[in-house]
């Protein structure tokens, strides 16, 4: 996958669950406390501080998460956490998308920032 740019369009969500195109209006790297959250198949390493969707109105952040959460995937249903592991201190990508800051990156659906392990991040 080449890497992405400001101004790609991404997969994303509106706030009733439709699918469609997000603009990446911003990225950035940075080094954060960092955990890996397992949920089904579903992989995702993160910083403590990143928002995943609970359902298409609501979010919580990865240090909040607890086994058994359930999080929306890109196929519209619930995948549900079963695995937190922190990492410590790790780079980071940080995105932001326009307009409804909610889409997909591997496999599951986060909300305004998602703060992947740089070379991890499937869209």
């Amino acid at each position: 996958m080449r890497e992405l740019v400001s101004g790609d369009t991404i997969l994303g969500f509106t706030s009733s669950g439709c699918t469609a195109n997000q603009v990446v209006t911003q990225i950035e790297v940075t080094i954060q406390p960092s955990l890996q959250v397992i949920a089904g198949a579903k992989q995702v390493v993160c910083s403590t501080s990143h928002l995943f969707m609970t359902s298409h109105a609501d979010s919580i952040k990865a240090e909040e998460l607890t086994l058994g959460t359930k999080i929306l995937d890109d196929q519209g249903g619930h995948v549900e956490v079963s695995q937190v592991v922190e990492l410590g201190l790790r780079p980071v990508v940080n995105l932001v998308c326009e307009p409804d800051h909610t889409y997909s990156a591997n496999g599951v659906l986060h909300h305004n920032k998602v703060s992947i392990i740089s070379g991890e991040l499937e869209l």
